[in-house]
């Protein structure tokens, strides 16, 4: 199996999509992973046989066509089987609003067939995608739709974007956040449920436990969970330990331990 990020070219696309990725494989598979929760939203299209979404450990879903996963809160798992031949475009936390038009919230915890949202858009895709068609032209042909459908009235104002990114990487209250920054709570509430489509402090939690976990993956030596725990600012060991396992089931230890964890696939 072969996984590629792709850069972004169209410079009107710079500031809502981070990247493309494409996952190929010439032999068939049978692909039966968990996927772990982002702080932002990939739309996929899918050329191969279908991928199962399964929510809670039984909820079922096979979503037909584009589609898209609104922001999860825990882990989910993922089947799929054959050769493999996918898509993604992944947004930052605030890109996709301006190409949706709907607030994000609408869809935390979900799993959307696009053509239920943006029907235009989601035939736009599927009309003019092949599966056959080479990398180069398949992104050139979805960063040109994507531009037809953004709405400059559903921009994010450049002050949204630095709160976004502020909140970020800044892991003090919610209270301290505002007043650093000069916003009410109830208005970060609702910039977040429109534009990213979970609550503040999720965002955070999500957030803080991406960049611990692209800190583990990338350190060979064992984790030391206790500078883990200081240098990201928990409140302690056993905090850090209790927010890791909600979101992977796992402990550090046992994730980095478990040989078939997703730690492979995101390396």
């Amino acid at each position: 199996m072969e996984f590629k990020r792709y850069k972004v070219i169209n410079s009107q696309l710079n500031k809502l999509v981070k990247y493309f990725w494409v996952i190929n494989s010439s032999q068939d598979l049978f692909v039966n992973h968990d996927l772990l929760p982002v702080g932002n939203i990939d739309i996929i299209l899918n050329f191969s046989s279908p991928i199962k979404y399964i929510m809670d450990g039984s909820r079922e879903f096979t979503p037909r066509g584009v589609h898209f996963n609104g922001i999860q809160s825990r882990k989910y798992g993922i089947q799929q089987s054959g050769k493999l031949n996918v898509v993604g475009i992944s947004f930052f936390p605030t890109g996709l609003y301006p190409i949706l038009h709907i607030p994000l919230s609408e869809f935390t915890n979900q799993t959307i067939e696009l053509t239920n949202i943006n029907q235009g858009l989601s035939s736009a895709l599927q009309n003019r995608l092949t599966s056959d068609m080479p990398i180069a032209k398949k992104l050139d042909t979805i960063e040109k739709t994507l531009i037809q459908f953004i709405k400059s009235d559903y921009l994010p104002p450049e002050y949204i974007l630095k709160v976004v990114n502020n909140l970020y990487v800044d892991y003090t209250t919610l209270e301290l956040f505002c007043n650093r920054y000069g916003i009410h709570k109830r208005t970060l509430e609702r910039i977040f449920g429109k534009y990213v489509g979970i609550a503040p402090k999720s965002f955070q939690k999500i957030s803080r436990f991406q960049r611990v976990l692209s800190k583990m993956i990338h350190d060979d030596n064992s984790p030391n969970l206790t500078k883990l725990a200081v240098d990201y600012d928990y409140y302690d060991q056993s905090h850090f330990l209790k927010e890791f396992k909600s979101f992977t089931g796992l402990s550090p230890l046992q994730f980095i331990s478990k040989s078939t964890s997703i730690k492979k696939i995101m390396n």
